[in-house]
């Protein structure tokens, strides 16, 4: 994810083509607070501009299967 920390967007870069892929976004306390669904591709933009300021983890699926982890810090 760049850039990291971020303000309003971000880039989500996979380093391969999800193939009906689901962003899922947890806030520190594991509340989901962002879904993004049926991707496709490699670089996939987050808007954080109604995030509030602080720390969230962000979870990558690829066809129903988890793929990749990060977290993201909101500015």
């Amino acid at each position: 994810v760049y850039p990291n920390p971020a303000s309003d967007l971000a880039t989500l870069s996979t380093g391969f083509s999800l193939t009906d892929g689901t962003i899922l976004i947890y806030n520190s306390l594991g509340e989901l607070v962002f879904k993004k669904e049926h991707l496709n591709g490699e670089e996939h933009t987050l808007n954080l501009t109604e995030f509030s300021s602080g720390l969230y983890f962000v979870a990558v699926y690829n066809e129903g299967k988890i793929v990749a982890g990060t977290r993201i810090v909101k500015e």
